[in-house]
């Protein structure tokens, strides 16, 4: 009976989450579709779970077969362009500015992804913030900067890095796991360490 009742609890959720994702997301045919996923979840658009502050229909845009498990923020000026064939593994995204990921792309388990740099240099503004935060539960990342992120196509990006923008990952390049990315990286290089420092060429 207890089985009975998550599987249509789980049918309920999927059919409102797939209302909400038609509000805020287009996306192309072969969402989350992938016979590897589907081997393990019945309802992988739940995979794909990111709240949306921006007052902007459809600021997230997904190409083709892309297959996303997903959680995040996208804020009030931010938006996401996925292009096809887009890989995905437990990532975790903040978006305040606009993030692109190339078609191609494979990014790995507990990866997560950065644009702002969400508190402020300043002292004060710091001291202010924190007052904010315990009295009107509300943080003004706008102030503390940051940009874009644009990874361009086939981009690996290994298991646990961070990446935080503004950055530029450039095409081919590979980031390797528990890297702490916070400048752009060349085309076709291989970049690893605390901060992330080319350590090698990707083969043709």
């Amino acid at each position: 009976m207890k089985k009975w009742l998550k599987s249509l609890r789980l049918k309920r959720l999927h059919k409102k989450h797939r209302a909400y994702l038609s509000q805020v997301c287009g996306f192309g045919k072969g969402f989350n579709q992938s016979p590897f996923l589907l081997e393990s979840n019945a309802y992988p658009l739940l995979n794909f779970d990111i709240k949306v502050r921006s007052p902007i229909r459809r600021c997230i845009k997904i190409g083709v077969n892309c297959n996303l498990s997903v959680k995040g923020l996208i804020n009030k000026e931010g938006s996401l362009v996925v292009d096809d064939y887009v890989f995905m593994n437990g990532v975790h995204l903040r978006i305040d500015h606009h993030m692109q990921v190339g078609s191609h792309t494979l990014i790995g388990p507990g990866v997560k992804i950065w644009d702002t740099k969400n508190h402020p240099l300043s002292i004060s503004e710091r001291h202010a913030q924190s007052i904010a935060i315990a009295h009107e539960g509300f943080v003004d990342s706008y102030v503390a900067g940051g940009g874009d992120v644009i990874i361009e196509d086939n981009v690996w990006v290994g298991m646990d890095a961070l990446l935080l923008g503004p950055i530029k990952v450039g095409h081919g390049a590979i980031i390797a796991a528990r890297s702490v990315v916070t400048k752009d990286v060349p085309p076709m290089s291989i970049v690893g360490g605390v901060p992330a420092q080319i350590i090698g060429k990707v083969p043709e």
